[in-house]
């Protein structure tokens, strides 16, 4: 619920803590023009035809040998598995059209961040190119806008986060090696924001992970290269941001 700002709830008349504080906003997205909506479906789709295509030229060489692999590509057998990857883009592409744009709700607050998709003016075509019931319909609110997901991801379980200013998003990784959660950002709009919510980010990271070490494992050399690294990547950056300074006219 969007209140006017004040010292006091307007609702209750009491004043709330630090911790209730937030940001939030709302990103329309077109899943045909939005990287991430395609990611997902061809970082499986891809492996699986790259797996395919790898076990047939494998079987193949077994049986037949060398003229057994080379009779298979000469017969077209690449040309027909990249057949099945443009097939299986367009299928995704009409999907993501069918399925019309949905909206993404972004929070961040004390607890972490949170990603809520809703779907509006929702009906059964719509829900079932999302991959939905069209029992959902029953959930709908008076605008027709029907909620799809619901994501959370606490601060404490983030490990890393990387900003991609291209596509305008950041990528929350836990562990380290799994992208758990992206969040669209818009630098243009809300860049103090954005650059806010970065910072806070890598200032309470190094608690996170010193709170998921074991100390007593640690020994004398990993702190000197841990401490020797950190100075490398400070003269680094320090040096970087001298040389993109620009001298007053």
């Amino acid at each position: 619920m969007d209140v006017p700002e004040g010292e006091a709830c307007p609702v209750c008349g009491k004043t709330p803590p630090a911790s209730s504080m937030r940001v939030a906003w709302m990103y329309a997205r077109q899943r045909a023009l939005d990287w991430m909506s395609w990611n997902a479906v061809m970082r499986i789709a891809v492996p699986v035809l790259a797996a395919a295509t790898a076990l047939g030229l494998v079987l193949e060489l077994l049986l037949g040998g060398g003229a057994g692999v080379r009779q298979l590509l000469n017969s077209g057998f690449l040309w027909v598995m990249g057949m099945l990857l443009l097939f299986v883009a367009a299928v995704t592409l009409l999907v993501f059209a069918l399925g019309g744009a949905d909206e993404l709700y972004c929070v961040v607050d004390s607890r972490g961040f949170h990603v809520r998709t809703a779907l509006p003016g929702a009906n059964r075509v719509k829900l079932w190119m999302h991959g939905k019931s069209a029992a959902l319909m029953d959930t709908a609110d008076t605008n027709g806008r029907v909620i799809l997901s619901e994501k959370d991801l606490a601060w404490k379980d983030i490990a890393r986060v990387q900003l991609w200013t291209d596509k305008r998003l950041m990528l929350l990784y836990s562990p380290p090696w799994w992208m758990k959660l992206s969040v669209p950002i818009l630098l243009a709009k809300w860049k103090c924001i954005t650059y806010g919510a970065i910072l806070g980010l890598v200032v309470a990271s190094p608690f996170a992970i010193l709170m998921g070490l074991s100390l007593p494992g640690f020994n004398l050399v990993q702190v000197i290269v841990s401490v020797l690294t950190f100075i490398l990547g400070f003269a680094a950056a320090w040096l970087l941001a001298r040389k993109d300074e620009k001298p007053a006219a």
